[in-house]
């Protein structure tokens, strides 16, 4: 099954977007490339435009929708009001300008959670911009966090530095939750490789990991409780980013990668859709599931999912 790129209501096309996300009550979309776009879901248009440091890398809405958080490759982090667009508060994460993972917030939005390629992980409060917490993984790189909402747990990507004495890359999946301990911190995997990206299911039962093990990129699905992979897949490498999302509801995962978009089914990782997007690098549901935005280097774009025949 092939979707054109079609765009018909309510779908509608975005600018330049390196990376996307939703607020929680799923009326507003934030996109971001050299600034932060602010579009309006029901009004199918851009609201806003807010200016941000140099080379942003990611962004998250706080729970509450009331403000963005938006970080930079040399670890600078920025909290912006919504309606403004004006920083709330400004920290730098890395004293060598080094970039880090995304960032999370805690559940109630109250702690912003990051990690840094110097292996150091900090919890800021949102309020008073103050870190309430750090620790650090020695000779180790934070590149990805994943956070369930249904365990309250935060899942962390640590991949080892690479050195003369130490070669071989690895990456460990670590867990804790708030408030963090450094004897909190377990480990619940190892894998010979790197992981490029982590993302916890929504029920909170599954991970799925993109990684490389032997030779080439999997995409693997992982039970929590057993630490065994529930389906694993090859992955073909792209020029642009692999990025994926999970459905509200778990059923299937939405991959980027090779200029487009392709819907696995999430039980056996078998391919059950596809929609071409030139330079397609970012893709994220609706909280909802009622939308699927897909972020590109050239032009994103926002579709209904009720358009998109699934197999």
């Amino acid at each position: 099954m092939i979707i054109e790129q079609t765009v018909s209501p309510p779908s509608f096309r975005l600018g330049k977007a390196y990376a996307i996300d939703f607020s929680s009550d799923g009326s507003l979309l934030a996109s971001l490339a050299d600034n932060v776009e602010l579009w309006g879901i029901k009004e199918r248009n851009r609201l806003n435009t807010f200016d941000v440091p140099s080379n942003p890398s990611s962004l998250m809405f706080s729970p509450d929708g009331s403000q963005l958080v938006v970080v930079n490759t040399a670890g600078t982090v920025v909290v912006l009001d919504i309606r403004s667009g004006k920083s709330v508060c400004e920290f730098n994460t890395s004293k060598k300008g080094k970039q880090g993972s995304n960032i999370v917030f805690s559940d109630d939005g109250s702690e912003i959670i990051y990690g840094s390629w110097d292996g150091d992980l900090f919890v800021y409060n949102r309020a008073t911009c103050a870190c309430i917490y750090k620790t650090n993984f020695d000779n180790a790189m934070i590149t990805c966090i994943t956070y369930s909402s249904v365990t309250k747990t935060f899942f962390f990507a640590i991949q080892n530095k690479w050195s003369k004495d130490n070669p071989k890359l690895s990456h460990s999946i670590v867990y804790n939750r708030l408030p963090f301990s450094d004897a909190g911190f377990q480990k619940i995997d190892e894998h010979k490789g790197t992981i490029k990206e982590l993302r916890i299911s929504n029920d909170g039962k599954k991970l799925a990991i993109l990684g490389n093990r032997k030779k080439n990129d999997q995409l693997i699905v992982q039970d929590i409780t057993t630490n065994k992979a529930i389906a694993s897949r090859d992955i073909k490498p792209s020029g642009t980013p692999n990025k994926f999302c999970w459905s509200p509801d778990d059923s299937v995962i939405a991959f980027t990668g090779d200029h487009q978009v392709t819907v696995f089914d999430s039980l056996k990782l078998k391919p059950i859709g596809f929609i071409p997007l030139q330079y397609a690098c970012d893709v994220l549901f609706s909280p909802d599931g009622s939308f699927l935005a897909i972020g590109s280097w050239e032009k994103g774009l926002v579709l209904n999912t009720d358009q998109i025949d699934f197999l």
